[in-house]
């Protein structure tokens, strides 16, 4: 797959309900945050894949090191994802 397909938050799962029924959510806080770092997580996971891509696979472990843009963006789309779920649990 591409880099420049997976750099596209729209196409998953998660994304397809975020930019379609997920919408109804969208004055909600934990929406705005789960999209933002939804779209950096691919963004991020782009950059792994060219990375690896291009042969430099010790280029793409480093960007999926602890500490890394993309470790630090997983953990927080999960708190925000887990955070949103309770609030469509509730609705």
């Amino acid at each position: 797959m591409a880099s420049t397909q997976i750099a596209s938050d729209q196409h998953c799962v998660l994304g397809k309900w975020l930019h379609g029924g997920g919408r109804e959510y969208q004055t909600d806080p934990h929406y705005v945050e789960l999209l933002d770092l939804h779209a950096r997580f691919h963004g991020c996971a782009a950059k792994v894949v060219h990375a690896a891509q291009q042969g430099g696979n010790a280029n793409a472990q480093q960007l999926l090191a602890p500490g890394s843009e993309y470790e630090r963006t997983v953990r927080a789309l999960t708190w925000s994802l887990n955070a949103l779920k309770k609030v469509v649990e509730a609705a």
